[in-house]
């Protein structure tokens, strides 16, 4: 009985200690997966400079073209 009683503290032992690391594990890649959206949002908003910066070129550009035709 009481080695039956020692082999169960073992397993709730064992069993706690995976749950801590699970939740430790989850609580890391929680913190991965904030940092990784705040770095896809920073892209996303650079993207979306670069497509305005682009939009005004290609506006200037033909803006520009019929200036040229009369130099």
């Amino acid at each position: 009985m009481e080695a039956t009683i020692a082999s169960l503290e073992e397993e709730v032992t064992a069993a706690h200690k995976e749950k801590e690391e699970a939740i430790s594990r989850n609580e890391s890649l929680a913190s991965e997966l904030e940092a990784l959206t705040e770095k896809l949002n920073i892209s996303n908003a650079e993207v979306n400079v670069l497509q305005e910066d682009a939009s005004r070129l290609v506006n200037f550009s033909s803006y520009i073209s019929p200036v040229h035709q009369f130099l």
